[in-house]
């Protein structure tokens, strides 16, 4: 989150590597370099590298088991000293149904100069119909800011879209975050919008989006 009077520009390089180990099982490692920017305010620039490794167990046709484990590092760029995050988390995704799917995780992460170890995770519901899709997410999670190190930030988002013809479709997002550093920021943002493919590649949109900050 920034001020209205400033801005925020980052650059990121990723990569992913993901290996089936045998016909119930999955590892996957990605990570990422981070350099992040900003333009007015008091906002503190930074670079970030994360890694995260999830293993994955299939058990029976309609339940996965899935352990992840999270480094990441913020290095302010004015030679401040640098701050780690560690954290693990167990979860389980379980398909209901061909069109219902949900997810629960929940794990502890530590900052560095923190002895305490915080709760982190979350639940999530997917369905998948013919014409309409609803998401459902809400989770506790530790990211890097530019408030001057690592944020636990609470979130829940709500994501629907439906599909008018063969190329339109329409959708409306829900953002509700709170955000836990020296004060609470509360950012709740509502939108929404319609879409139209004019081919394979190419499509326009419209939309609607109101912001409030507190």
């Amino acid at each position: 989150l920034i001020s209205v009077a400033s801005t925020r520009a980052s650059r990121t390089l990723s990569g992913r590597l993901s290996k089936t180990l045998n016909e119930q099982s999955t590892l996957a490692a990605d990570g990422s370099y981070e350099s992040v920017s900003y333009t007015g305010g008091t906002f503190i620039d930074y670079a970030t590298r994360s890694a995260n490794m999830i293993f994955s167990y299939a058990w029976g046709e309609r339940s996965t088991y899935f352990l992840k484990t999270h480094y990441a590092d913020f290095i302010p760029t004015d030679g401040g000293s640098t701050s780690r995050l560690a954290s693990a988390i167990l979860g389980l995704t379980w398909n209901f149904s061909d069109t219902l799917e949900g997810t629960l995780q929940a794990g502890k992460s530590k900052t560095s100069g923190v002895a305490k170890l915080g709760t982190v995770g979350g639940a999530a519901m997917r369905y998948s119909g013919d014409l309409t899709q609803l998401t459902i997410d809400a989770e506790r999670q530790v990211s890097p800011s530019g408030l001057g190190g690592f944020v636990t930030v609470d979130k829940m988002n709500v994501n629907s879209t439906y599909a008018i013809s063969e190329r339109s479709n329409s959708g409306i997002d829900l953002v509700w975050q709170k955000s836990l550093f020296d004060a609470i920021i509360l950012y709740r943002t509502a939108g929404a919008w319609i879409q139209y493919d004019l081919d394979s590649f190419w499509s326009i949109r419209t939309y609607y989006r109101h912001i409030a900050l507190a």
